[in-house]
């Protein structure tokens, strides 16, 4: 049944008391309108608390990273640390020369240098950084064991 063959079938009563219909029909459609609008309401709310929420977690984060900037440009590395980070690079060199060194020469190596036991010269590592335009360089090669420095001039 729809809404017009229910009006149909209460004509006569509307027509009797219209005021009263009219009432009823407008207390119905207030009470909607307010349930509606409470419901809305509360969505609203909702989504506001979540949005502050968003906005103080942002605001933590960008303060966490002003304060991580700042730590980081006023606390300059230390020496230690430097040499830490650059070492296994430097190593790594140093055994890839050695292995260069020994294709390079086969047959005209000292047997400790066969067997990995000795560097190449300190000049030809020293020449084969600078080809690489390195800023270090060795000296005191003795077996296994190196010095390393940076020069002050290049």
């Amino acid at each position: 049944m729809n809404l017009i063959e229910s009006l149909q079938n209460a004509w006569q009563l509307i027509q009797k008391e219209p005021w009263i219909f009219l009432s009823f029909a407008g207390t119905m459609a207030t009470g909607g309108f307010l349930t509606g609008r409470w419901f809305n309401a509360e969505k609203v709310s909702n989504l506001e608390s979540r949005i502050a929420r968003r906005d103080e977690q942002i605001k933590d984060l960008e303060q966490r990273n002003k304060d991580l900037k700042e730590k980081f440009e006023t606390q300059m590395p230390t020496a230690s640390a430097i040499d830490e980070v650059k070492r296994p690079q430097r190593h790594y060199l140093i055994g890839r020369f050695t292995a260069e060194y020994q294709n390079e020469n086969r047959g005209k190596l000292t047997p400790r240098m066969e067997a990995g036991l000795d560097l190449p010269p300190a000049e030809w590592i020293n020449a084969r950084l600078e080809k690489l335009d390195e800023t270090w360089r060795v000296r005191n090669v003795r077996g296994m064991h190196f010095d390393i420095y940076e020069p002050t001039e290049r």
